[in-house]
């Protein structure tokens, strides 16, 4: 008696091995690009610096502005801030119009698209971007990027 129960244990356990290799191999796979696309999406979403995000439909970039510098240009991207020289003083408005005129021909962006949200007499400064060609913040620093290597 002992022993037919064994042999009816052992078929069971043979029955439930084979059936469960069987549900492994019906299973499909996921196709090795759609891996990969998904992979180089979730390095980009984190190569994106949390000084350049989006809220509400509105792209925004933190700004340090170093105004009566020689050359007006953008020279770093962190993620506290965007370093940016401005060459124009900081008296009546004059450097935060420069900047807003670099941003512009650096992005391509029309000036009305641009405005100061914050900061207009602090070096510490938000830019607010509407409606431009760009949609996410990944574009809009991919951009930033390029315009800053030429």
């Amino acid at each position: 008696m002992f022993k037919l129960l064994i042999n009816i244990n052992q078929k069971l356990y043979k029955t439930q091995f084979l059936q469960s290799k069987t549900n492994f191999s019906k299973m499909q796979k996921k196709p090795q690009k759609q891996k990969i696309q998904q992979n180089q999406q979730e390095e980009q979403k984190q190569q994106i610096p949390y000084s350049i995000y989006e809220n509400k439909g509105k792209l925004y970039i933190q700004i340090k502005a170093k105004p009566n510098s020689k050359i007006s240009q953008v020279s770093s991207i962190s993620d506290d801030c965007v370093d940016v020289n401005i060459a124009a003083p900081p008296k009546d408005g004059e450097a935060n119009e420069e900047l807003i005129q670099l941003f512009s021909s650096l992005l391509n962006i029309k000036k009305s698209s641009l405005q100061l949200d914050k900061g207009g007499k602090s070096k510490s400064k938000l830019l607010e971007i509407n409606d431009s060609e760009y949609k996410t913040a990944s574009e809009l620093y991919e951009a930033l990027k390029e315009a800053i290597q030429q």
